[in-house]
């Protein structure tokens, strides 16, 4: 019946080993005669589900390559594997990083905080400011280096507003502190390590 022929597939799925999972980057994707495309030149650990997205990605970039070349197989491959290889390592270091954000990251009031701020720009500049999950799963026109570099200056202008912001808190306390005869030397230590800590925090 249908319900043992389930039970007998739940049993072997639950009874089958377990293999570790594997992150492979390679380069170049061509030698000789010999080609890889797919897992076999990029398998990634499952985290951003991409890695079929990132195969039929292959194949579509070694079409138009093919074209381009005028159906010179030779040459289209070598050219492909020169345009491919920094594309799929960066998605295999995606698909790495967000096993560490889903472990460790979400947990933390600043990255939440981040994640917050990245939605509010995007909803105001949806063309300028493109957090790193939606470039990757919505803006196919972006490649995925592309979407790496697009997060990287993203983080470059945050940091450098924490710390303007923070330098100017800085000395908008320490001012207050040197105004207010209640405060003294002691006083004025113990807000710059608390700013300190602050800081280092972030």
């Amino acid at each position: 019946t249908q319900s043992t022929g389930d039970f007998n597939q739940a049993m072997i799925l639950l009874g089958g080993k377990g293999y570790p999972m594997v992150s492979i980057k390679c380069s170049p994707h061509v030698l000789n005669n010999t080609m890889l495309i797919g897992d076999a030149s990029h398998a990634m650990v499952p985290f951003y589900g991409e890695g079929m997205n990132c195969g039929f990605e292959d194949a579509l970039v070694l079409n138009g390559l093919i074209g381009e070349h005028g159906g010179d197989l030779q040459s289209a491959i070598k050219a492909y594997s020169t345009a491919r290889c920094d594309d799929v390592s960066a998605m295999c270091d995606l698909a790495m990083y967000n096993y560490i954000e889903m472990r460790d990251l979400v947990r933390s009031p600043f990255f939440r905080l981040r994640k917050a701020v990245d939605n509010m720009l995007h909803a105001i500049a949806p063309n300028t400011w493109i957090p790193l999950y939606t470039s990757i799963r919505f803006q196919r026109r972006l490649s995925y280096r592309e979407c790496v570099n697009n997060k990287k200056w993203q983080d470059e202008l945050i940091e450098k507003f924490v710390n303007t912001s923070l330098v100017l808190l800085a000395s908008g306390l320490i001012g207050a502190a040197f105004c207010c005869p209640k405060f003294n030397t002691e006083r004025i230590a113990i807000i710059t390590d608390q700013l300190k800590e602050l800081f280092f925090q972030y």
